[in-house]
């Protein structure tokens, strides 16, 4: 709680900053001190939520995450802490904000050390979108129907191997649905 009011009081849009910018020292120091404040309580409600598996000890974190890109974007711990949000996001299996956040994180970056990780973990993000939405089915029951429905097809010869332009039907084209389209931008990557 304390904290928190030390990171309002110093805030660099709040009246203290603004009645001090042109007293640089003072200013970057109190800046400084609620960037600090910020990045501590981000990191130590991630590591309460690692140790303990405690939700809400994750989604104070996210908070605080936010909050920090929000506020210092220029920060040189910023790349770091849009991946760190991304994962929690993922854990959280928050699909539509974790594949946003990595998507961010490697345009931060795109050479830089989380960038292959956070592409990949979008792709798989816009997959979960789309079991989700019932595109696909991602379970090994489900998957095993499908094949057997599919060798029954054959076996009753409605389904035709070989079938030609003639034996076709044509498919309508339609719109990618939302979760479609994201995996296909997650995998333009």
């Amino acid at each position: 709680k304390e904290m928190r009011k030390l990171i309002t009081f110093f805030d660099e849009k709040g009246s203290w900053a603004l009645a001090n910018r042109d007293n640089k020292e003072p200013y970057t120091q109190g800046v400084g001190l609620a960037r600090e404040t910020l990045y501590e309580l981000a990191i130590g409600h991630h590591q309460k939520a690692q140790k303990d598996d405690h939700k809400p000890s994750y989604q104070s974190a996210v908070a605080y995450y936010r909050e920090f890109l929000e506020k210092f974007p220029k920060d040189d711990r910023a790349y770091s802490n849009s991946f760190y949000l991304s994962e929690i996001l993922f854990y959280l299996e928050d699909w539509p904000a974790a594949s946003q956040q990595y998507k961010f994180t490697v345009e931060l970056k795109p050479n830089g050390e989380f960038a292959e990780d956070s592409a990949w973990a979008r792709i798989l993000c816009a997959k979960e979108l789309m079991v989700r939405d019932k595109i696909i089915v991602d379970d090994e029951a489900s998957a095993k129907a499908k094949i057997k429905e599919r060798e029954k097809s054959v076996a009753e010869g409605s389904f035709l191997i070989g079938a030609t332009e003639k034996d076709t039907v044509q498919i309508k084209r339609t719109e990618l649905a939302k979760s479609e389209q994201e995996f296909v931008d997650a995998a333009d990557y």
